[in-house]
């Protein structure tokens, strides 16, 4: 999924987004994730927040990072 401004410029990118009546669920995909995978995809979560909030969505919004090796200091900010 695509989050673009009002220029139609795109200013975030969710790999996977799951959604129901209730919950969205951003999904990042990486291989191998790093502590800047994670920094990074928060931010894009506060985005897709203020994309949901001006939109009226009020479903709960919750991220996850799918990989599959995660190194163990990494495995400490997840």
């Amino acid at each position: 999924m695509k989050i673009k401004n009002e220029k139609r410029e795109t200013i975030a990118e969710i790999d996977i987004l799951l959604e129901n009546n209730e919950y969205s669920v951003a999904v990042e995909v990486k291989s191998k994730p790093k502590n800047a995978d994670i920094t990074d995809f928060e931010k894009r979560l506060r985005v897709l927040r203020q994309y949901k909030d001006d939109t009226n969505d009020k479903r709960k919004i919750h991220g996850a990072i799918a990989g599959a090796v995660f190194e163990d200091d990494v495995k400490k900010n997840v």
